[in-house]
């Protein structure tokens, strides 16, 4: 009889190397890395032609239960609409009603994030009077269960808060939902500076929902985030991603560009820079996951085109891996999102919002018009 515990490795099983490739090419870029070390010939097969078609063939192929959210902010209003699209051509369309607490206004609402474990988190900003009025709420359309979040600050009349949501996820760690967000202190006028302790200028504060409260955290994480609060941010198996930058008062197409990956179960974070290109190029970012994987769209206004990068290792600038690029017609103005096989959503110029049809490599309408960067797909 065979021994049972005879170990297994590539040299005693032989398996034709199509096959090896085929299952390699399934595998999200970190996993790929790490097999890497398995066999020579894996460590460098993302330089391989003939596997990154391979590679990309998987990423594009069509998956039955494609279906996504779309947050729609109607252009030249403060209207918002939640819908849920699916099918091959995502021509089915379910339109949600917003929780409770909107239901009497529907304006300018947003989802942060990644949808987790089929919550959302929703942000509304509007102004009443001359105070703006910040409404945070974790909502489950399948179940239209939803959980108000407590403001984090108490107003003082003479200071500003500008507050940026950076991220929500789950900690498996306490089976805990979290929200990570920045506030910048500004005072709003000298004589308060002076007489008052130095102000915290910027600092973090973090939500648990198990808690139900708010605390700061003491971390030095001196880049600067951006305050537009579409395309800018994903979750991925507990730990949050966000774009920022090194300087004050840059864009997201600037070159000095990181992605901030925190931990939510650790509370700590790393940063990524991510791969600069000329200062002649107009470059705009956004952030998606694709196949298990962060990925980066960089779209190149002067090229009609844009690339997909995909993250290799978090804090490792060398482990972006640019996996393809693809030519745009001129009525494209950048994206909103990534359906789970892929497809890549963009805005027109005119409003129209559309997809990008990887298997026929075609751009096809979605019937619906969004706002300049705001509208947005999120994947569930």
């Amino acid at each position: 009889m065979a021994s049972l515990n005879k170990k297994v490795s590539p040299s005693n099983v032989n398996l034709p190397n199509d096959l090896v490739l085929n299952i390699l090419s399934r595998l999200p870029v970190k996993s790929l890395k790490r097999f890497s070390c398995v066999q020579k010939s894996w460590a460098n097969l993302l330089e391989d032609p003939h596997f990154v078609d391979m590679y990309y063939e998987n990423l594009t192929s069509k998956t039955r239960d494609s279906c996504l959210l779309l947050n729609q902010h109607v252009p030249n209003t403060v209207e918002s609409y939640l819908f849920l699209l699916f099918g091959e051509r995502y021509e089915n369309r379910v339109k949600f009603d917003w929780p409770s607490p909107f239901h009497e206004d529907n304006e300018s609402v947003i989802v942060v994030g990644s949808c987790v474990n089929g919550t959302i988190c929703l942000q509304q900003v509007s102004m009443i009077d001359t105070t703006t009025s910040i409404k945070v709420l974790l909502w489950t359309p399948k179940t239209k269960e939803f959980k108000v979040v407590p403001p984090s600050l108490t107003a003082e009349p003479e200071l500003q808060f500008q507050i940026t949501i950076t991220g929500f996820g789950y900690d498996h760690v306490t089976d805990d939902y979290k929200l990570i967000q920045n506030v910048l202190v500004h005072a709003l006028n000298n004589d308060y500076a002076e007489v008052n302790p130095p102000l915290p200028g910027q600092f973090w504060q973090i939500y648990s929902v198990k808690s139900n409260c708010w605390r700061n955290l003491d971390l030095e994480m001196t880049c600067d985030v951006f305050p537009q609060p579409v395309g800018l941010a994903v979750y991925l198996n507990g730990v949050c991603h966000w774009l920022a930058c090194e300087d004050h008062n840059q864009e997201p197409y600037d070159t000095d560009v990181l992605l901030v990956s925190f931990d939510m179960s650790s509370e700590m974070f790393v940063t990524t820079p991510i791969s600069r290109y000329n200062h002649h190029d107009f470059c705009d970012r956004y952030l998606v996951v694709l196949k298990e994987s962060v990925a980066v769209i960089s779209m190149f206004e002067n090229n009609n085109c844009f690339d997909v990068s995909i993250l290799g290792e978090a804090g490792v600038e060398e482990s972006w891996v640019k996996l393809f690029t693809v030519g745009l017609p001129t009525c494209v103005d950048h994206p909103i999102g990534a359906g789970k096989n892929g497809d890549i959503f963009f805005r027109k110029y005119d409003g129209e919002l559309v997809w990008y049809d990887f298997s026929s490599k075609t751009i096809k309408e979605i019937g619906i018009k969004g706002e300049f960067c705001y509208s947005q797909t999120v994947m569930l």
